[in-house]
Protein backbone atom coordinates (compact mmCIF):
# COMPACT_ATOMS: atom_id res chain seq x y z
CA UNK A 1 0.00 0.00 0.00
CA UNK A 2 1.34 3.27 -1.45
CA UNK A 3 1.59 6.02 1.44
CA UNK A 4 0.05 9.91 0.10
CA UNK A 5 3.11 11.79 -0.52
CA UNK A 6 3.90 14.65 2.01
CA UNK A 7 4.62 17.36 -0.79
CA UNK A 8 6.91 20.38 0.37
CA UNK A 9 7.00 22.64 3.11
CA UNK A 10 6.85 26.52 2.61
CA UNK A 11 10.47 26.69 1.87
CA UNK A 12 10.10 24.50 -0.92
CA UNK A 13 11.76 21.79 0.85
CA UNK A 14 10.42 18.06 0.57
CA UNK A 15 8.81 16.95 3.60
CA UNK A 16 9.89 13.33 5.15
CA UNK A 17 7.83 12.94 8.29
CA UNK A 18 4.32 12.66 9.16
CA UNK A 19 3.07 13.77 12.74
CA UNK A 20 3.16 9.68 13.99
CA UNK A 21 6.81 10.02 13.02
CA UNK A 22 7.54 13.17 14.87
CA UNK A 23 6.27 11.56 17.91
CA UNK A 24 7.78 8.68 18.29
CA UNK A 25 10.74 10.59 17.80
CA UNK A 26 9.51 12.60 20.78
CA UNK A 27 9.08 9.72 22.98
CA UNK A 28 12.43 8.11 21.97
CA UNK A 29 14.45 11.95 22.80
CA UNK A 30 12.49 11.78 26.26
CA UNK A 31 13.64 8.88 27.19
CA UNK A 32 17.22 9.69 26.27
CA UNK A 33 17.13 12.62 28.12
CA UNK A 34 15.43 11.20 31.15
CA UNK A 35 18.50 8.28 31.07
CA UNK A 36 21.13 11.15 30.88
CA UNK A 37 19.30 12.97 33.99
CA UNK A 38 19.63 9.83 35.77
CA UNK A 39 23.14 8.85 35.33
CA UNK A 40 24.18 12.95 35.87
CA UNK A 41 22.52 12.24 38.97
CA UNK A 42 23.87 9.14 39.79
CA UNK A 43 27.39 10.60 39.16
CA UNK A 44 26.75 13.74 41.28
CA UNK A 45 25.59 11.28 44.05
CA UNK A 46 28.56 8.77 43.87
CA UNK A 47 30.85 12.25 43.82
CA UNK A 48 30.11 14.52 46.15
CA UNK A 49 28.24 12.71 48.72
CA UNK A 50 29.84 9.07 48.63
CA UNK A 51 33.08 10.36 47.51
CA UNK A 52 34.06 8.16 45.07
CA UNK A 53 36.59 8.92 42.37
CA UNK A 54 34.87 9.94 38.92
CA UNK A 55 37.14 7.67 37.25
CA UNK A 56 35.71 4.59 39.41
CA UNK A 57 32.22 5.67 38.59
CA UNK A 58 33.03 5.87 34.91
CA UNK A 59 34.77 2.21 34.88
CA UNK A 60 31.37 1.10 37.19
CA UNK A 61 29.11 2.56 34.30
CA UNK A 62 30.42 1.05 31.68
CA UNK A 63 31.16 -2.63 33.30
CA UNK A 64 27.50 -2.23 34.03
CA UNK A 65 26.43 -1.73 30.19
CA UNK A 66 28.54 -4.22 29.00
CA UNK A 67 26.79 -6.74 31.35
CA UNK A 68 23.38 -5.45 30.27
CA UNK A 69 23.99 -6.03 27.01
CA UNK A 70 25.48 -9.73 27.30
CA UNK A 71 22.30 -10.09 30.03
CA UNK A 72 19.54 -8.86 26.92
CA UNK A 73 20.98 -11.44 24.60
CA UNK A 74 20.48 -14.37 27.02
CA UNK A 75 17.30 -13.15 28.47
CA UNK A 76 16.19 -12.28 24.62
CA UNK A 77 16.61 -16.30 23.80
CA UNK A 78 15.34 -17.56 26.97
CA UNK A 79 11.99 -15.53 25.84
CA UNK A 80 12.16 -16.76 22.53
CA UNK A 81 12.62 -20.25 23.23
CA UNK A 82 9.73 -20.24 25.57
CA UNK A 83 6.42 -21.54 24.64
CA UNK A 84 3.30 -19.88 25.98
CA UNK A 85 1.30 -21.11 28.86
CA UNK A 86 -2.16 -22.51 27.78
CA UNK A 87 -4.97 -21.15 29.41
CA UNK A 88 -8.96 -21.94 29.90
CA UNK A 89 -10.69 -18.37 28.83
CA UNK A 90 -14.08 -18.59 30.17
CA UNK A 91 -16.14 -16.33 28.02
CA UNK A 92 -19.34 -14.77 29.29
CA UNK A 93 -18.73 -13.05 32.30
Amino acid sequence: MSKKPLGKDKFGVQKVMRVKDYFGDATGQFALNAMSTLVGQLTYFYTDKVGMAAGAIATMFIVCKIIDAFTDLIMGNIIDHTKPEKKNIVRGF
